[in-house]
């Protein structure tokens, strides 16, 4: 380790990852607004691996399960939650994905959001 951080391997390598996940962030972000912008509300994240992204008057539990349904794994902000009460919000992970596949799952999040019933 102290030999990647002496030359300069280490600082490299996360200065890249900070380049691509700011991307990835950016095409997601870019997406949802397009596809999703009425449905879905959220903060654009400095940071991070994921957004949490509000809909409200959306049965986010059915969402989920419709999302999976057409190969987007999608998960509710209830299962973050301490309380298990309801929470109106999902996470969204874009970490893993790259631009294409970003924009083909909110295709996916959006179609399956037609096969749920508003609340």
């Amino acid at each position: 380790m102290a030999e990647l951080i002496d030359d300069g391997a280490l600082p490299r390598h996360i200065r890249a990852m900070r380049v691509l996940y700011h991307e990835r962030r950016d095409a997601l972000v870019a997406s949802l607004r397009g596809r999703l912008g009425e449905v879905v509300d959220f903060e654009v994240p400095r940071g991070g691996l994921s957004i949490w992204a509000r809909a409200a008057g959306v049965d986010v539990e059915a969402w989920c399960r419709a999302c999976e349904s057409k190969g987007v794994l999608v998960r509710s902000g209830s299962e973050y939650a301490f309380d298990s009460k309801p929470v109106s919000a999902v996470r969204l992970v874009f970490a893993p994905l790259n631009p294409r596949e970003i924009d083909l799952a909110v295709e996916r999040m959006a179609a399956a959001l037609a096969s749920v019933p508003c609340r």
